[in-house]
This record gives C-alpha cells, structure tokens and sequence, in this order.
C-alpha cells in the first residue's frame, strides 16, 4: 500500500537508499571480462554508475554480475 500512494521520484530515491552494493568496492563482470570498481550510484534509468581510476562508466544490470571485492 505504501509505494502504491508514492510517485516515482519517491520510490527510486527509497529503492536506492536500500539498495545492496552502493558505496562499496565490486567487481563487474560481463562475459569473460572483470573490472574493480567502485559502485557510486544508479541512474533513473537503472544503470549502475561505477567508478574506476576516477573514470565513471554505467552499465545495465542485464549485462552484468556483481560481487564484492
């Protein structure tokens, strides 16, 4: 009932303050290839926004596996 009475700005910001990952160091997997990074934020289209070498990259979760590092 609750998120049923919430617009959308509402529900993303709750469902990012909950989510697992954030701020910590992962590793992305896509494929073959891995990546140590840093989880920095999600776009408002889903997208993971990491960091690397103070490079920021977004990936979509349908391409990825995460892990900590």
């Amino acid at each position: 009932d609750k998120f049923m009475n919430m617009n959308y700005d509402e529900i993303f910001s709750e469902w990012k303050e909950n989510m697992g990952y954030l701020g910590e160091e992962i590793i992305v997997k896509r494929g073959d290839e891995e990546l140590e990074c840093r989880f920095v934020d999600v776009s408002r289209s889903g997208e993971i926004v990491v960091e690397k070498d103070r490079k920021i990259m977004m990936f979509s979760f349908g391409e990825i596996t995460l892990r900590r590092s």
